[in-house]
């Protein structure tokens, strides 16, 4: 029996020091706070590009009409009647008095 016991407290199978364990989780660590720095370094400029052409973006394009359409004007009784005095197929409209 103490021949067992004494072979389970010398067996290093799966053992993991102490030291490799801290070596590993600083270069973890290290690595995460320099990569997480870049990364909030590119969003800030990718962000400050994004301004940048919002506050270039030219409006002023202006394009001529097309065809020979003109604009009544605003609304007005009976303005779904045509100028024979008919509704368009399938409506009906009365002039309100």
């Amino acid at each position: 029996m103490m021949k067992h016991i004494t072979n389970l407290w010398r067996d290093q199978r799966g053992f993991t020091s102490v030291m490799s364990t801290i070596m590993l989780t600083t270069i973890v660590a290290i690595g995460a706070i320099v990569g997480l720095a870049t990364l909030r370094d590119q969003l800030v400029q990718e962000f400050g590009d994004v301004a940048t052409a919002l506050e270039n973006l030219d409006q002023s394009f202006d394009a001529d009409g097309y065809g020979s359409y003109v604009d009544p004007g605003p609304s007005f009784p009976g303005a779904d009647v045509d100028e024979a005095g008919e509704a368009p197929h399938g409506l009906s409209a009365s002039i309100a008095p």
